[in-house]
C-alpha cells in the first residue's frame, strides 16, 4: 500500500482529530472496497491497473 494513502491518517492522529480520522478511514475503506470489487469484476491488464 502506498505511503501517500496512509500518511494523512498519521497527521490526523497526531493532531487528535478523531472526527477527521473517522472520515478519512471511511473514505479509505470505501476506496479499497471499490478497488477490490473492480479487480474481481474485471480482468486486470496488469497489476498496476488493479492498484489504481
Amino acid at each position: 500500500m502506498a505511503y501517500e494513502r496512509h500518511a494523512p491518517i498519521v497527521d490526523l492522529i497526531a493532531r487528535g482529530d478523531s472526527a477527521a480520522c473517522s472520515e478519512f478511514l471511511a473514505d479509505h475503506m470505501a476506496s479499497a472496497r471499490d478497488r477490490l470489487i473492480r479487480s474481481i469484476s474485471t480482468p486486470a491488464v496488469n497489476e498496476a491497473e488493479v492498484r489504481s
